[in-house]
């Protein structure tokens, strides 16, 4: 993080910068439980989502959709 600024990610795909706003940990079974209708760690996207950092960033008026596209097609 340089300048309250990150990049975003989510495997090798860039998916934009971020002016942080918050650091937080999110309760990360809950999030897939909801994008992928399951929690269960043998479905590939859950696994992959669940061995992320434990920490997430936040920024305001975040287009959550981008991340939420890039998670349906892990």
């Amino acid at each position: 993080m340089k300048n309250n600024h990150a990049t975003a990610s989510f495997g090798n795909k860039l998916i934009g910068t971020l002016e942080i706003e918050e650091i937080y940990k999110p309760n990360k079974k809950e999030i897939v439980g909801k994008v992928f209708g399951t929690t269960d760690s043998k479905h590939p996207c859950v696994q992959n989502f669940l061995e992320l950092h434990e920490n997430m960033v936040s920024q305001e008026n975040m287009d959550a959709s981008k991340l939420y596209n890039v998670l349906l097609k892990c």
